[in-house]
């Protein structure tokens, strides 16, 4: 990773971090003194889940398609599916190279060239960030706010994704990419139109992730609710907060910032700092669970994993 995406990611976080730090300290006295009321709903936070796992298996397509499109031997979706969750957990050690990292180790293993794995990942994310742009815009553009944060604005949003969007759709800009990260590989791009599908696919993710929140929410609590919208919105800023911040899973700053967008709403500070820690115990009980079921899935007979 180039140093100075690594220095970007320092100076985020630290901002990030500041700003939970203020918000966390403006509303100290509020958490201490909020009567929380729960009222599990074991059925609710089970169902939880599924929305996670349907935004996995929607993201595991889109980059097995994405490969594909790099002239690639066929894979299958059980390999895409261990090659993508299995790296995936690399977020957890610092660095945050580990992803990348561990995807090229595992598709070198399934016959797929490492750079077209690892190219695949780095547009997706970039793909990612424009479409969880979007997502925050809308949801700003409806009355979510971001408190502590008066730069970051539906505008400013939506120029990020307009430059995330032309740096994966325009041809010569992704193949400065695949250069810039894999010196060497094929100076070649996946179709505009199969970027802008993954566009969608992530946009569906994202929506997938805020009604896993949503139905989290009315498991844990008897009311009032956050509406849905303001859920996949501060979900999707939250989110994209930990992925550019340099601390392993975005830990702490994923939390904070969504404290910090649902203080002031139907749950008030305590409800809100609650919410925040069951939504990171539930997405690793969802990407764990996912996980171990598929690297233990079996290939249909007469099937191999090199077909």
């Amino acid at each position: 990773m180039p140093r100075q995406w690594r220095w970007v990611r320092w100076v985020v976080g630290l901002v990030i971090g500041l700003g939970i730090v203020r918000s966390l300290t403006e509303n100290w006295a509020a958490i201490i003194t909020a009567d929380v009321s729960l009222a599990p709903n074991v059925a609710l936070l089970s169902t939880s889940l599924l929305p996670v796992w349907i935004a996995y298996a929607l993201l595991i397509e889109a980059w097995r398609q994405v490969v594909h499109a790099w002239d690639q031997p066929p894979v299958s979706y059980r390999q895409a599916g261990r090659i993508w969750m299995l790296s995936n957990l690399g977020r957890y050690i610092p660095g945050k190279i580990w992803t990348i990292t561990g995807m090229a180790m595992l598709a070198r293993e399934c016959g797929i060239a490492p750079w077209a794995a690892t190219t695949s990942a780095i547009v997706l994310q970039i793909i990612a960030i424009a479409s969880g742009a979007i997502i925050v815009a809308t949801a700003g553009a409806f009355g979510l706010q971001l408190p502590g944060l008066p730069w970051v604005n539906v505008g400013g949003l939506l120029l990020i994704a307009a430059l995330g969007l032309w740096a994966v759709t325009s041809g010569p800009a992704t193949a400065w990419i695949t250069q810039r990260f894999n010196p060497g590989a094929p100076p070649t791009a996946p179709s505009a139109s199969l970027l802008l599908s993954a566009l969608g696919v992530n946009a569906l993710a994202w929506a997938a992730y805020g009604l896993s929140l949503w139905l989290v929410t009315r498991g844990l609590f008897s009311g009032p609710y956050p509406p849905l919208l303001d859920l996949i919105g501060a979900w999707a800023a939250s989110y994209l907060a930990g992925f550019l911040s340099p601390l392993p899973g975005g830990i702490g700053i994923r939390e904070g910032v969504l404290f910090a967008l649902l203080r002031n709403g139907p749950l008030g500070p305590g409800g809100a700092l609650a919410l925040a820690g069951a939504s990171r115990i539930s997405m690793t009980i969802a990407e764990l669970a996912a996980t171990v079921v598929v690297t233990r899935l079996r290939q249909p007979e007469g099937h191999s994993d090199e077909s």
